[in-house]
Parts: C-alpha cells; structure tokens; sequence
C-alpha cells in the first residue's frame, strides 16, 4: 500500500542510506511499504555500493539525494585527511568545527568543497542525479560550509538544499534568527527545498497543520523483529509514525 506519494506538501526524507547493511534494509523496506518519499545516500561509507544497487532494484530515479559527510567514516580525498580540524592521525573524520563558525580561510574551504565535490562525484559515477542535498549531522547548516554547497549544487544542477531546523520545540530566539538568515539565503539562491523541515517529533510537537512544504527528516532502522522503527522516536513504529504526520497533513 502506498501511503506517500511525490509531489504533495509532505516529503519524509530517510537519511543515511549507504551507511551500513542494516540500515540499507530497513530504508529500502520503508521505500517498498510507501513510508517515505525519499532518502538521502552516503558516499564515503561501507553501505553506499549496496545502496546503489538498492536504487536500481527499486528503480529509485529522482527520490534519492545526497548526503554530504564531514563527520563520520573515511573521505574521499587526500587533503582534507591532513586537516586536524576534520580528521584524526588515522585520516577519519573528527570534526572539530563548531556550529556556529562564520568564517574559514580559503585554504579550509577548498579542502571542504574537494572532498564535498567528490562525494557528489561518486554518486554521479554510479548513475545516481541526486535531487537534494542535505548532510550528516547538519554540517551544511554551518555559514561558510553552506555557501561551498550552495556553490556546488549550482553547479551539478541540483535543486534542492534542506533548510535549517525551523520547526519544534527549543530553538532559542538567536537560532531562530540565524535560522531565517540562513534559510533566506537558500531561498534568494533558488535551492530551498521546503519551506519548513524538522524531525518527527518536530512535526508532531507542532500543533499547527502542515500547510505548507515540509520536509520531515526520519532514521529508519531495524527493529528485534524485523520492523522498520525511526531512530530518532525510539520504539515508535516508521508506519505508525506516517499515519501520524498525514493526520497533521490534512
């Protein structure tokens, strides 16, 4: 039974594909059950081949994005290894940046847009256009980070970035603040992807209806018995969840 279809206000976007078998099976169930709309794929980690053919066995062509990967795994390239602020002496990511960096020097920012280059590279190389960028642990919501990303998905054509977090409780007035600044920045460039994004509990902690484009970000993974659970409402159900987030939808 389908229960989301493309197109409508609600996108709920599985992240972390590629990151591991366990998590290739439980996003791949989710995709066959019609409990999301998309996922997002990591190219620097174990799991991304057998994502791959994940996307042609379900024929996935324009539901899948990229999930840019600063903080976790190997990289892909050589010189962002060298960097103590990203990588530790064995060469995997340690990111050590704070949130709320503003700026960083050219020689940083190369390095960054190097290696985010070649994580959209490496899904190019496989047949996979990416839709949509988003990133792991939200690093892409860090200012100068942002704008390389900006940069990059002019440049490959893709036409969606996620927005900041602007749903849900517990955002301070100077997030709010940053949020917006960074979210308009999105929207002057032509890239936002929806208006609004949150988690699940974001969206089911709002009392408002969904009445505009909103994405809700979901971590589907395997339950003891099989079932496709969301990491990040722990026990919950993915299916129960999407009923859920339609009830809010309508």
């Amino acid at each position: 039974m389908e229960i989301l279809k493309i197109g409508q206000r609600l996108i709920v976007n599985a992240d972390d594909f590629g990151h591991s078998k366990e998590i290739n099976m439980a996003i791949a169930e989710a995709f066959k059950n019609g409990w999301i709309t998309t996922a997002s794929i990591m190219p620097n980690m174990s799991g991304f081949e057998e994502a791959c053919s994940i996307y042609y066995e379900l024929n996935l062509c324009e539901r899948l994005g990229v999930h840019l990967n600063l903080t976790e795994g190997r990289p892909l390239t050589e010189s962002i290894r060298r960097m103590k602020n990203f990588c530790d002496l064995d060469g995997f990511f340690s990111f050590k940046l704070p949130m709320n960096t503003i700026f960083l020097s050219d020689e940083i920012r190369h390095v960054i847009r190097v290696e985010l280059d070649a994580q959209i590279l490496a899904c190019l190389k496989k047949g996979i256009y990416p839709t949509h960028i988003n990133s792991h642990h939200h690093v892409h919501t860090i200012w100068p980070i942002g704008t390389e990303i900006i940069a990059l998905a002019k440049k490959y054509g893709i036409p969606g970035i996620r927005p900041s977090r602007n749903i849900g409780n517990g955002i301070v007035l100077y997030k709010q603040l940053y949020k917006f600044i960074y979210n308009s920045r999105l929207c002057f460039h032509r890239v936002r992807r929806t208006k609004f994004f949150g988690s699940a509990k974001d969206v089911l902690s709002n009392k408002r209806q969904i009445r505009d484009s909103t994405e809700v970000m979901v971590h589907p993974r395997l339950g003891p018995n099989s079932e496709v659970k969301d990491y990040d409402l722990c026990g919950d159900n993915l299916v129960d969840i999407i009923g859920k987030l339609r009830f809010h939808e309508s």
